[in-house]
């Protein structure tokens, strides 16, 4: 049984390596949405799940600033319209709390996509 264990958490830690470090997640309501940011792309679940997203940029510096803003220009969308998709991400180091749980989060989020904009809360702790 011993042996079993060590295998598999050497198997685990192994697995975990190789995965990009998640630096942030947020989510909102109305309509509800989901993002994870890693170092080097964004996942971003929208419109109660229906829709994904999934960007490949550098997000290394998410949590480094009291105020973040980055826009995405280029986005390869199948809804593409007339111009250039955006994708727009503006954070705020201050206190939220999640209109769906009540729990309170460290980040005031807007994210800004295809005409629509996406209001919430995230944290880096998790």
């Amino acid at each position: 049984m011993k042996h079993f264990l060590i295998t598999l958490c050497l198997t685990v830690s192994f697995a975990k390596a190789s995965e990009p470090r998640k630096l942030l997640v947020a989510r909102g309501f109305e309509p509800g949405w989901y993002a994870e940011f890693f170092e080097n792309k964004v996942r971003f679940i929208y419109n109660y799940g229906k829709d994904s997203l999934h960007i490949d940029f550098n997000f290394t510096g998410i949590n480094a600033q009291k105020k973040y803003n980055k826009t995405v220009v280029g986005v390869k969308t199948p809804h593409q319209t007339n111009g250039v998709p955006k994708f727009v991400v503006s954070i705020l180091q201050k206190n939220c709390f999640e209109a769906g749980s009540g729990e309170k989060r460290d980040r005031v989020i807007t994210i800004s996509y295809n005409g629509k904009t996406y209001k919430g809360c995230a944290t880096s702790n998790f």
